[in-house]
Formats: structure tokens, C-alpha cells, sequence
């Protein structure tokens, strides 16, 4: 059996994999939009040329945005603390009665093995309902009651 510190660190690597794989993609989408345009100015005349070079210029605006929120997601995982807890904050490991929970980025879902973990936010709404609780504390969120087994 994995110990804390393993599975710890193998969530972390799914949530760092997964704004990598984030990261690459927007920047070949936006590397091809780019390309788009260089092609549409060469064989393109009038209004055409202008309304799909426009869209094309919007389409990387919004893959600008989301690159940033990817960015700031790595940055938020560079400085995730990488330690055992007694309070839930960024970086902990909370088992609950309802699942187990790790408090970094909101991906949703990971499974390691059989077993089902929740990545998510701290700032999220169900991350502020749990920062700084400790085993044995519950809470109650959108009806649900959550007995916290173990912070870690």
C-alpha cells in the first residue's frame, strides 16, 4: 500500500500533467490560428478576407485567455506546499465520509488504482466550506454532510 506522501505526490503529478497537456494545446491551437491568418492574407481578397481574419484574431484572443488561466493553474501547483497538514489548505489530502479530497486544482476526478480522489480548489465553494477544518470536524455543503476522517 502507497503511503500519503506517495499519493500525495502522484495527484500532484495528474493535476501538473493535466495543465501541461492544457499548456501545449492551446499553444499549437493558437501556433495554427496564427498560421490561419498568414494563409488567409495571401489568398484571400475583400470583405472574405477581412471578416475570417477577424474571427481568426478573436479565436486567438480567446485561446490568449484560457493559456493565462492554464499559466496561472501551473504557478498555483509550483507553490502547492508539499507537506502533511493538520487544517485542510492548499495541498492537504482530507478523507471524508463522502470521498477524499485534494485541495490543489479543479480538475474533478482522478482515479489512482480502484481508488477515487477529488481535485479541487481551495478557493473553490466546497474548498472554503472545508479550509482550516481537522479530523473529526464536519460540515455541511449543498445538504451533504461531510465527517472528516483524516487531514494529511
Amino acid at each position: 500500500m502507497a503511503s500519503i506522501n506517495d499519493i500525495k505526490e502522484q495527484l500532484f503529478e495528474v493535476c501538473q500533467e493535466h495543465v501541461n497537456e492544457r499548456i501545449f494545446h492551446l499553444q499549437e491551437t493558437m501556433n495554427n490560428t496564427q498560421e490561419a491568418v498568414k494563409d488567409e492574407s495571401k489568398s484571400s481578397v475583400g470583405d472574405k478576407y477581412e471578416t475570417t481574419r477577424a474571427m481568426l484574431h478573436l479565436e486567438n484572443e480567446q485561446n490568449a485567455i484560457q493559456l493565462n488561466e492554464a499559466l496561472k493553474l501551473k504557478k498555483i501547483l509550483d507553490l502547492l506546499p508539499r507537506a502533511s497538514f493538520s487544517t485542510v489548505r492548499p495541498g492537504a489530502l482530507v478523507s471524508t465520509s463522502q470521498g477524499d479530497f485534494f485541495f490543489s486544482i479543479s480538475i474533478g476526478k482522478i482515479m489512482l488504482g480502484k481508488k477515487k480522489y477529488f481535485a479541487t480548489s481551495i478557493a473553490s465553494p466546497i474548498g472554503q466550506a472545508f479550509i482550516n477544518k481537522t479530523k473529526g470536524d464536519s460540515i455541511l455543503f449543498n445538504s451533504i454532510n461531510y465527517k472528516l476522517k483524516a487531514v494529511q
